[in-house]
């Protein structure tokens, strides 16, 4: 029997590299975390948190139930900090914690090896750690979906000590954070169907799904509410959408990256298909369905959506990520060769860090306006009685780095109604030719904002030329600059630099 000190030895063993790893991840996800711009999303986020309680409430239950459990958190979050980066931070927290989760996931289905290699390949996965960097979401709804699938795991395994009330409080949670959430939860119900027969206790399983069910409800009346006017901006599902969803989940290092995971994916398939065989439906062969059906059913789901109504969109399935490395983990560890073993992870490692090294160069998900450089160039360069608009009702990052500003500038004044305001339900005046509305009459200066986030090429649409004409009439465009995917312009009417010349005379 090993002493109570050769025991606590080898706990220390046990515990080292998986503390490595997530203090690993957490480097990886604090590098550079406020080098980007605020983009619109994160200017949204930051809007909606720093509403008074009362105010976030309303606007929670009313228009914004989608990740409503973490505005709440960024709430208080706010009242320890303002900095771009101890925004994204909150991010970091919840990617960071899916690490050991996915560990002890991978432990507990296929042994430490696998738990290890799994939450090393997460740890430096460039996809987990664009979404580590932003201020929405998503990293919340990964690390809650790592945690409901544990939960799901340990219930099945261990009915006598199962937690199924926690379970269903966890995929709620998940569902809230992010509607796509819930796919996880039908992901799991796939699953059974790999189940051995007389291995579940159905009646609280059953208890739970329907919990879960009831707590949906308010998705489903908002959803009927608004129909598919939040999603209306998705694009549709072509031939190129499921590679490059592929690559950029699979590291963002290329086809050379994403054949290396399917590969082990396809080990790992084989292993299912063999223990399928000899011993029929069993826990183990339930275990590689678990994470195929986590993996590939909401995939599936979203992909027959959109053959309706564009309904896939790759950020809005992170969730599905830890079965992508636990599945590549699995497959790893069937290698009979350690040798071999080393190969692959040798293989796959560095090519995970290049697409991280990648990323952080270049945003590989998001043409990413600098919001930064236009707000600072305004700000130094307006006059009192200026005002600004910002096309697309983008003001949001804008008005996150007027906020930034000690004292906050008071000029120039925004013309588009603020997100969550009364206001911005009245109506206004329409721009010709496109579907902006002028908040009210423009004065002598106005700053025009034209950020071209949905133009990969950074040249104005005709949409774009119909706003620009629209405030050059009865005026002339005094400055431009042209920053990363947006525009900053002044226009000044003629009035106004008279005045100013008449002013300015000895």
């Amino acid at each position: 029997m090993p002493s109570r000190a050769a025991s606590s030895r080898q706990t220390w063993a046990n515990a080292i590299l998986p503390v490595t790893i997530t203090l690993a991840a957490a480097v990886l996800r604090f590098h550079s975390i406020a080098a980007k711009s605020f983009w619109l999303d994160e200017g949204i986020s930051f809007d909606i948190a720093r509403l008074p309680s009362h105010r976030l409430l309303y606007e929670l239950w009313h228009r914004q139930p989608n990740m409503s459990p973490y505005f709440v958190l960024l709430h208080f979050w706010l009242a320890l900090g303002s900095g771009e980066g101890f925004i994204r931070a909150l991010s970091v927290l919840f990617s960071v914690g899916t690490i050991p989760v996915v560990y002890a996931l991978g432990a507990r289905l296929f042994g430490r090896h696998a738990g290890l290699l799994a939450a090393w390949f997460l740890a430096i996965n460039a996809y987990h750690i664009r979404y580590a960097q932003e201020a929405r979401a998503y990293a919340m709804v990964v690390f809650l979906a790592a945690l409901a699938s544990w939960l799901f795991v340990r219930n099945i395994e261990e009915p006598a000590g199962a937690h199924w009330k926690e379970y269903t409080a966890v995929c709620a949670l998940c569902a809230y954070s992010h509607f796509y959430g819930a796919l996880i939860v039908a992901a799991h119900f796939v699953s059974l169907a790999f189940l051995p027969r007389g291995q579940a206790d159905w009646r609280k399983m059953v208890r739970s799904f329907r919990w879960f069910t009831l707590f949906m409800v308010p998705i489903a009346v908002f959803s009927a509410k608004t129909g598919a006017a939040p999603v209306n901006w998705l694009p549709p599902v072509n031939w190129g959408t499921l590679p490059k969803f592929g690559i950029v989940f699979a590291g963002n290092y290329g086809l050379r990256l994403l054949i290396l995971d399917l590969a082990m994916i396809g080990l790992a398939a084989l292993g299912a298909v063999r223990t399928l065989r000899q011993g029929g439906r069993t826990f183990e062969t339930w275990r590689y369905g678990l994470l195929a059906s986590w993996l590939f059913a909401p995939l599936g789901m979203a992909l027959g959506a959109s053959l309706l109504r564009p309904l896939f969109f790759p950020r809005y399935l992170s969730p599905c990520l830890p079965a992508l490395v636990l599945l590549i983990a699995a497959g790893i560890t069937r290698l009979r060769w350690a040798t071999l073993s080393l190969v692959f992870c040798a293989a796959i490692s560095p090519g995970s860090l290049l697409g991280t090294i990648s990323y952080y160069q270049t945003d590989f998900d998001l043409y990413r306006a600098d919001w930064r450089a236009a707000a600072a160039y305004v700000f130094d360069h307006a006059q009192p009685g200026d005002s600004v608009y910002s096309y697309q009702v983008n003001q949001e990052p804008f008005e996150f780095y007027r906020w930034q500003r000690r004292p906050a500038p008071a000029w120039p004044k925004t013309l588009n109604p603020p997100l969550n305001s009364d206001e911005a339900k009245e109506d206004f005046v329409a721009i010709p030719g496109t579907v902006v509305r002028s908040a009210w009459p423009v004065g002598g200066r106005v700053w025009l904002l034209l950020p071209y986030i949905d133009n990969p090429t950074g040249r104005p649409d005709p949409a774009d030329l119909a706003v620009r004409d629209w405030f050059a009439s009865g005026r002339h465009r005094a400055e431009v600059q042209r920053l990363p995917l947006i525009e900053v312009m002044l226009f000044v009417d003629d009035a106004t630099d008279s005045s100013q010349v008449a002013n300015n005379r000895p």
